[in-house]
């Protein structure tokens, strides 16, 4: 319900007095409410040591809820507790703010569970000072499916440094225009962790995630992708100094055991990105360039598995200046005065410029005929060289489809009529050069010659670039219209106005946030009218099971059938795309769940964390573990690398085989669920072909 709750100076506490036989929840339970605001308070367990990491309870818990958490002294925190901040969302108008709040001793800071447009700016998350078993992260802000936030402006340190302390953690999958902005990392073991896909396949929006404008010194790793993760096709923007990806490593790293900015992917990447960076006279700054990645030529820096990062230098004399280099952030707009009608307004003007701006795109590249072009190469006999390389010239600016296609016809097609066509829609992008580089396409010097113009920026990628600017500025414009339009809880009409304004747009975020709206404000045949579309989008997912549960409970959540929660838990398990991550929060309100997603890091950081604290690799975590411990309806069972082809056999006390799962190639940790396991002592062994390679033990608590 809409409502001006407003709590002030107010302390939350969990004291040696707790009944023993109760285990704390939630200090603040948020459900269906808009407008709460916690103004200077504190949230904290004085009594943990007599409670499991797992069991100390959480600050606030958000569902269905909007609410700022506003702090105004340094004793404001969350402090000692399983996590500060558990929130979860899917409705469009619901958001929260969270401002100069103190995070400390608590195993997560803030978990977020697929909400849309949070903002999280100016707090400081410290991480804890020991009591960690070593294959459980601590992590400060978790951003799970989430999309749209604001992250601007916070401090994520680990002065201690004996945990395995994370900044960021992102779990996709996720394709929004994403970005964290103007944040410090210090004395972590990674500072940004990014899990799953964060970019769209969309050849012209290009959304994605990226990270600017952040501070790193001290670390193991500055920014960590692991094997199946993805960021956005570009990092910062190359037209301007300010809009540069603008990052700084203060550390010299030696590309081989620590301190490497990014660590590259184990395996063949399928993935690249543009790296903007300020280049202050030739080299001057060298804390701005990233180092352990590749260069744009393509020469590998350290021992990667392939291009991932091009670094495309922005050449200046001026030298780097934080407050002037790092200021097209959102948190100044956040702060100021809010315009619903200009807020709109700007936003309806952003879509009418990228709609354009996607329109000269298409008339342009390939003038229209891609299909025709493409047609014309294939076809039987083959055409003449001199006419495919005419026909192409004519239709320049070429796109990378027409391109391709070309390439595979070098068997008809003469080499220096190939060769005139690429110097024609040079410089070429990394797809295309990755054909080139094989020595048996292209002569050499032909090769050489087609080098040398392979600098400046091409027509296409002058248009591509625009629409990847008009995306980016309509998305941001978008989360600040949201963010202005909850900041007063009861503006009337404002499911119609944002049903109106998102009814004209055909992009992923918007159809998705149109389907929510009118679900929960139970306009149930507009949703249904929407399915069609949903199921043409990316990671849609299984969103209109989700939206069908629920308009079947009437849009009530706790209405939900028995088989319906069964089905959301298997969705919260599977982590699955678009809904895994709501499904997870919606299970944590039904009270049908009660642990929080566990991620893993690969072996390979954790023997390199022991390096920093100069502790012997092979001591520093057990070969098996399970955790949490006491469980009590899943337990993570992390292995060592090289274990993931063998099977978990999960035995009860008495000796009875509960469940055999096999590995199957998944690295670091396997999940066990175990909500219908009696509570007792479990005995957990893997083992491959026979041979037992390690065991654990963990317990079920009811």
């Amino acid at each position: 319900m809409p409502n001006r709750s407003y709590f002030s100076n107010c302390t939350f506490e969990t004291t040696s007095t707790w009944p023993d036989d109760l285990t704390p929840y939630a200090h603040v339970y948020l459900a269906e409410v808009a407008g709460v605001v916690l103004y200077s308070s504190q949230f904290k367990n004085e009594d943990y040591s007599n409670f499991a990491l797992h069991q100390r309870g959480w600050g606030i818990f958000g569902f269905d809820a909007s609410f700022r958490c506003k702090g105004v002294n340094a004793g404001d925190n969350f402090d000692h507790l399983h996590a500060g901040i558990v929130v979860g969302d899917p409705n469009p108008l619901k958001n929260y703010v969270v401002d100069q709040m103190n995070f400390t001793n608590n195993v997560y800071g803030i978990l977020d569970l697929g909400s849309t447009d949070p903002v999280i700016t100016n707090n400081t998350f410290v991480a804890m000072e020991g009591g960690l078993p070593p294959t459980q992260l601590n992590i400060g802000l978790y951003l799970y499916q989430s999309e749209r936030y604001t992250v601007e402006r916070n401090l994520f340190t680990d002065p201690a440094g004996v945990v395995a302390s994370i900044g960021i953690w992102f779990a996709g999958p996720t394709m929004e225009e994403n970005q964290i902005y103007d944040n410090t990392f210090t004395d972590l073991r990674v500072g940004c962790v990014v899990q799953g896909r964060h970019r769209t396949t969309n050849a012209l929006l290009k959304s994605g995630l990226q990270m600017l404008c952040g501070d790193h010194s001290g670390e193991v790793v500055d920014q960590y992708i692991l094997d199946d993760g993805m960021i956005k096709e570009q990092q910062g923007q190359a037209f301007s100094a300010a809009r540069a990806a603008n990052n700084r490593y203060f550390d010299t790293p030696n590309c081989n055991t620590t301190f490497e900015p990014f660590v590259l992917a184990f395996g063949q990447p399928t993935w690249e990105t543009k790296y903007f960076y300020i280049d202050v006279n030739s080299g001057s700054a060298p804390e701005l360039r990233p180092e352990c990645v590749e260069d744009l030529s393509g020469t590998s820096i350290v021992n990667s598995t392939g291009t991932v990062y091009d670094l495309v230098p922005y050449s200046t004399a001026t030298p780097f200046d934080k407050e002037e280099h790092c200021r097209v952030g959102e948190l100044d707009f956040l702060n100021g005065e809010v315009s619903l009608t200009g807020s709109a307004g700007q936003y309806r003007a952003k879509r009418a410029e990228l709609r354009s701006a996607i329109n000269a795109y298409r008339g342009e590249i390939d003038k229209a005929a891609t299909d025709d072009l493409v047609d014309y190469m294939k076809q039987e006999p083959h055409p003449a060289s001199y006419l495919v390389r005419d026909l192409l010239l004519v239709h320049h600016p070429l796109s990378d489809s027409v391109m391709l296609e070309m390439i595979t016809h070098v068997d008809y097609l003469d080499p220096w009529h190939i060769t005139q066509v690429f110097i024609n829609n040079s410089p070429l992008s990394q797809v295309i050069w990755s054909k080139l580089n094989d020595p048996n396409f292209l002569p050499l010097y032909l090769y050489n010659v087609l080098k040398q113009f392979d600098n400046g920026i091409s027509t296409k990628q002058l248009l591509e670039n625009e629409i990847a600017m008009r995306s980016q500025e309509k998305t941001r414009l978008g989360h600040q219209l949201l963010w202005a339009m909850s900041v007063d809880s009861l503006v009337p009409d404002k499911t119609d106005s944002l049903v109106s304004l998102f009814d004209e747009e055909t992009e992923n975020q918007a159809i998705r946030e149109l389907y929510w709206l009118h679900i929960l404000h139970r306009n149930y045949s507009a949703a249904v009218d929407l399915e069609p579309a949903l199921g043409t989008m990316e990671i849609t997912g299984k969103l209109d099971q989700l939206g069908n549960m629920l308009m079947n409970a009437n849009g009530i959540w706790e209405d939900l059938t028995d088989n319906d929660r069964s089905q959301l838990m298997s969705y919260a398990m599977a982590d699955e795309p678009s809904i895994g991550a709501i499904s997870w929060a919606t299970m944590l309100a039904l009270g049908e769940l009660a642990s929080l997603p566990s991620p893993t890091l690969p072996a390979v950081q954790k023997s390199r964390q022991a390096d920093r604290n100069e502790r012997a690799s092979s001591g520093f975590h057990p070969t098996i573990a399970a955790y949490p411990n006491p469980a009590a309806d899943r337990v993570q069972i992390t292995y060592a690398e090289g274990m993931e082809q063998g099977s978990l056999e999960v035995f009860d006390a008495q000796g009875r085989l509960m469940t055999t799962i096999g590995l199957n190639g998944q690295k670091a940790f396997k999940e066990v669920v175990v909500q219908n396991f009696p509570a007792g002592l479990y005995l957990v062994r893997l083992s491959r072909d026979g041979y037992l390679l390690g065991e654990t033990k963990f317990n079920v608590t009811r």
